[in-house]
């Protein structure tokens, strides 16, 4: 039976599967600032562990069209004006709730996969920084970047971050 991301029960049996497999994987459930759906992690390392973005809410996962699953590998830093922040190193593992909960192929079995590939790819981390040995990241313009930032003096890290603009250039209509 497929999945129904308008059916309450599917949607409570699919969170009870994914909290089921997570328990069983090693991974316990932790607390992050700005988040409210449930979230897991397993330490990889001292430094790195590996977190499960679940898209649960209470006792079952979000309606359709609101976010997918989501595996990522979280980087705690060292330098002290950083201030043990989390970057994310892996980004960007997603699963859809599409398909079958169980089964081969299936949600619960695609979220496994992806655990697994970030777990492996972040353990030892493949890119690191020549400097200081930390963990690099893909930034959005597809460069590797060190996550301490070893590049900037403190001060600069420790400046405030530029206000964000949202919007842009609209398009004429005519």
């Amino acid at each position: 039976m497929s999945y129904d991301p308008f059916s309450i029960p599917d949607r409570r049996e699919l969170a009870s599967a994914l909290i089921n497999m997570l328990l069983q994987s090693g991974f316990v459930e932790v607390q992050l600032p700005g988040t409210i759906e449930r979230t897991f992690g397993r330490p990889v390392n001292d430094r790195i562990r590996v977190v499960v973005y679940t898209s649960i809410v209470d006792d079952a996962v979000r309606g359709k069209d609101f976010d997918a699953i989501r595996v990522t590998a979280l980087y705690t830093t060292q330098r002290p004006v950083l201030n043990g922040q989390e970057k994310g190193i892996i980004k960007d593992r997603r699963v859809h709730r599409t398909g079958e909960i169980n089964g081969k192929g299936g949600i619960v079995d695609r979220t496994l996969d992806r655990m697994r590939n970030v777990w492996s790819l972040s353990s030892p981390p493949k890119c690191t920084c020549t400097s200081c040995g930390a963990p690099k990241f893909v930034s959005k313009a597809g460069n590797a970047v060190c996550a301490e930032m070893c590049w900037l003096s403190d001060a600069q890290v420790a400046r405030p971050a530029p206000r964000q603009r949202f919007g842009g250039y609209r398009r004429a209509s005519y």
